[in-house]
């Protein structure tokens, strides 16, 4: 299988640069839980760390759709929680593993993938 969604050096979904903190940040965190996905509290609180929008819900639908028109409506599923990637794991950028999730996230929450820990192969 081919990798098509990166996240490290950048956060990319089939050679396709990904715009946007709040885009790239809800990509990590669905990339997180691959087999599962998030619900839309997990992922509300992900992606506005700081000040939650007046209807969070609204907010995060709105995400989700500018996704699908940007990178193809078949990348995100719906579950009965929340969303989830549509991608098996060997389709994802290999080096996006269970270590450095966690910190590689705070970077994509914080609008800053450019400033990516050393180790993780976007340092090079």
């Amino acid at each position: 299988m081919t990798t098509e969604l990166v996240l490290l050096s950048r956060v990319a979904f089939r050679d396709q640069d990904t715009a946007g903190p709040r885009l790239r940040g809800l990509l990590a965190l669905l990339a997180a839980d691959l087999r599962t996905g998030c619900g839309t509290g997990r992922l509300v609180e992900g992606l506005w760390l700081d000040e939650q929008p007046e209807n969070p819900t609204k907010a995060l639908q709105v995400l989700v759709f500018r996704a699908r028109a940007q990178l193809g409506s078949d990348l995100i599923a719906s579950t009965p929680t929340g969303y989830r990637l549509t991608l098996s794991e060997d389709q994802v950028d290999p080096i996006w593993s269970g270590r450095t999730q966690h910190t590689l996230l705070d970077c994509y929450r914080a609008g800053d993938p450019d400033h990516l820990p050393p180790g993780t192969g976007a340092d090079r």
